[in-house]
């Protein structure tokens, strides 16, 4: 199976030093366009980024992304006073940025202000003007907990959901909502695949910090040996098996990180890994939380 197509690039490294495993920094111009010219000629149509990645959008635009279904966010700032105007103002800022005039998705960054009851229906009735102006496809949120995600398709109709997911964090699968989701028809896109490259660092190079779950990553180890495959090849897999799943957003640190992702092969994962999920432990699998350790 080719899992390419299932693949959307995520730009934070393109705009920031972003990513607890992250050696090289942030990319060049040129290390970006051989990127892209790769993605398309393998199929990859879809790109993730925000307003929150550092100059990102405007690099993206400088190096042109019409052929790709974009997606971009909300600041995380707070809205001004006048909150359905900061939406549109802030829309138009990332457009001019991604020299773009429409996007495939716009989500909100921040969730807190989609579900207060003073910002929240103002910044929903926005992104419905955009969408049906026609300069956003679909609109959508980007969530940390399951209870925001709840929170918000029990009060909005929305088109994109944007979940972290990977062998540690399974609460998406673990708590039947992708069934919820499809029923729905909101496009399911998860991220944090490896949690930000913790989960492919070996026990030398992870920072001190985290051998307090020692125990799950000897786990996690154990099961790579077993199987007589890399790190990287499972927990792609493991993210690319379940079917609900609409597309994985996948940083890329450099041109030749992104080949090797577009070259890994299909393993067979009829195995149930549900031993692995730390779901209760979000100290390990929310990294805004990696600070306090």
């Amino acid at each position: 199976m080719d899992y390419n197509n299932k693949i959307a690039i995520g730009t934070a490294q393109f705009g920031l030093d972003y990513g607890v495993a992250n050696k090289t920094g942030k990319l060049s111009i040129s290390e970006i366009k051989k990127i892209l010219k790769f993605a398309k000629s393998r199929g990859v149509d879809t790109i993730d980024t925000a307003s929150a990645y550092g100059d990102c959008e405007k690099r993206l635009g400088k190096i042109g992304v019409r052929d790709f279904n974009v997606i971009t966010k909300l600041p995380v700032t707070q809205p001004s006073k006048n909150a359905k105007n900061w939406v549109i103002t802030s829309f138009k800022k990332s457009t001019q940025n991604l020299k773009l005039k429409k996007v495939y998705g716009l989500l909100v960054h921040n969730t807190k202000y989609l579900l207060s009851p003073k910002t929240g229906p103002k910044i929903y009735k926005a992104l419905l003007h955009l969408k049906r102006k026609g300069t956003v496809q679909k609109i959508g949120a980007s969530i940390y907990t399951l209870n925001e995600l709840k929170n918000i398709i029990s009060k909005y109709e929305i088109d994109i959901v944007l979940a972290p997911f990977n062998i540690f964090d399974q609460r998406i699968i673990s708590s039947k909502i992708l069934m919820q989701l499809k029923k729905k028809k909101i496009e399911v896109y998860t991220r944090s695949s490896f949690l930000q490259g913790l989960l492919l660092m070996n026990k030398k190079n992870r920072p001190y910090k985290f051998n307090r779950w020692n125990n799950k990553f000897n786990l996690l180890n154990k099961l790579i040996i077993k199987i007589k495959k890399t790190a990287l090849e499972l927990c792609l897999n493991f993210v690319f098996y379940h079917k609900g799943i609409h597309r994985v957003i996948i940083g890329v640190d450099s041109f030749n990180h992104f080949k090797g992702l577009t070259e890994v092969k299909e393993i067979k994962m009829n195995m149930n890994l549900s031993y692995l999920n730390c779901n209760k432990d979000r100290m390990l699998i929310n990294p805004s939380k990696w600070n306090n350790l």
